[in-house]
């Protein structure tokens, strides 16, 4: 019999340790989101590394999206973003969109899994009130009904507003984030999935959740998404640059 051993982490680099002795710093002293951290000067004493790795290191938090550096005023704790994700699902997606949409499929996928389990939390939460989400599906159907086609826009309202009253403050970033993807992506036709189709699926959504039917739910959004993924089956690849 084989005996596995546990792959060993490479070390980190000096910039990474810096970081994350930031990373520590934030979160033992209760920093919220717009707080200002301690200055460079005081970053070096604090994790006793030099000046250039600290600026390195806050370089990285930037572009992870942990701090803000605004310059001339200081540096602060970021909000929640997912800038970070969007960039690297998108990179993704472009680079594999010349041998078919397999990436962009598995975000729809991945998309699909996370609201079938936000709407039946939806049909659990008391005094539930879906009025922003019934704005935007009036807004959608008046898309469909004079242009034929949904705004992504209106689209997009419609399931931030939905699952707004659950209360958690990741959901309508990471919804963002699937949204700002599928957008640099042109689908297949609108006739191989009619406007007016996509509208009765989102209000099969609502009514299932006011319903406060928790497997409807699922299964309406399921149907949403099945509508996703055949206009995915008649993507054709196109030139989409980086």
């Amino acid at each position: 019999m084989t005996t596995k051993h546990p792959r060993h982490q490479p070390p980190k680099t000096r910039t990474e340790q810096v970081r994350d002795d930031i990373m520590a710093y934030i979160i033992s002293h209760g920093l919220s989101a717009g707080d200002a951290i301690p200055t460079e000067a005081q970053l070096v004493t604090i994790t006793g590394a030099s000046r250039s790795s600290v600026r390195e290191a806050l370089k990285v938090m930037e572009t992870m999206g942990i701090v803000s550096i605004r310059r001339g005023h200081g540096t602060f704790v970021a909000e929640t973003s997912m800038d970070a994700l969007t960039a690297q699902l998108s990179f993704g997606v472009k680079r594999d969109l010349p041998n078919g949409p397999t990436v962009l499929l598995e975000t729809v996928e991945l998309r699909e899994i996370l609201e079938q389990g936000l709407a039946r939390q939806l049909c659990l939460t008391p005094h539930l009130d879906v009025t922003a989400a019934k704005e935007a599906l009036a807004l959608m159907s008046e898309d469909a009904e004079t242009t034929g086609d949904i705004d992504a826009a209106h689209d997009r309202l419609f399931h931030t507003s939905l699952y707004a009253p659950l209360g958690n403050s990741l959901v309508t970033p990471l919804l963002g984030s699937f949204f700002d993807v599928y957008q640099q992506v042109e689908l297949g036709p609108a006739g191989s999935a009619p406007a007016t189709e996509s509208v009765r699926r989102h209000q099969d959504i609502l009514a299932a959740i006011e319903a406060r039917d928790a497997e409807a739910a699922a299964f309406a959004v399921t149907r949403h998404f099945d509508i996703i993924r055949r206009r995915l089956a008649h993507f054709v690849p196109q030139n989409h640059a980086l």
